[in-house]
């Protein structure tokens, strides 16, 4: 367990600072992707400030209010513009990090200790915000689960809209009137003349 909470952001920013030093130095020895490791290296750093930030205003009980959702703005059409160069895509797998620098394996386990301890696990419960930006750094680096305690809740089941039915009544189905019969029908007296022969047959 940790003796003191306040070292708790400054654990995950030493492990996301560690992470970002790999990065370079690979880049710096040639590796391949470099515009994608320079984006992870920038938001690596830039989740550790926010992290930081969050976690003094909950010490200091002066955490902001989450902001509510702005109503969509008319917007004009867009002038005309010269291309933009394609945005740059990242992997969709996880931990595709690894792929580029397996070092980064040995830090791994270091942030997963540090979500397991009790202290951390009290301010990610308190401060939500702090879990979403954790999520995509084990994301990156992490090839299991998160823990439960970062998981995501189940999403529910989209219901799909049925076909549209009318209000007014099916209009009723003409049936056709059943086919003859092949053969007429027997009489009632014939029928009685056939039990009474095999009873007293001739």
């Amino acid at each position: 367990m940790l003796t003191s909470m306040s070292i708790i952001p400054t654990t995950f920013a030493a492990i996301l600072g560690a992470i970002r030093d790999l990065l370079f130095s690979r880049m710096a020895n040639g590796g391949v992707r470099t515009p994608m490791l320079i984006f992870v290296s920038n938001y690596l750093g830039r989740t550790a400030e926010r992290f930081q930030r969050l976690y003094t205003h909950w010490r200091n009980a002066t955490l902001p209010a989450p902001r509510a959702p702005r109503p969509a703005r008319p917007t004009a059409p867009p002038a005309a513009q010269p291309p933009s160069p394609p945005p740059l895509r990242l992997p969709r797998r996880r931990a595709w990090v690894l792929h580029h620098d397996r070092r980064v394996t040995a830090f791994i386990s270091q942030l997963r200790h540090l979500l397991d301890q009790p202290d951390c696990a009290e301010f990610l419960r308190a401060v939500p915000r702090a879990a979403r930006l954790i999520r995509p750094v084990l994301h990156l680096i992490c090839p299991n689960p998160p823990p439960p305690l970062l998981a995501l809740p189940p999403r529910p089941a989209l219901m799909r809209p049925g076909p549209l039915r009318s209000a007014l009544p099916r209009p009723l189905r003409h049936r056709r009137p059943p086919p003859p019969p092949l053969f007429p029908p027997i009489q009632p007296y014939v029928l009685a003349a056939a039990r009474a022969w095999r009873k007293n047959p001739a």
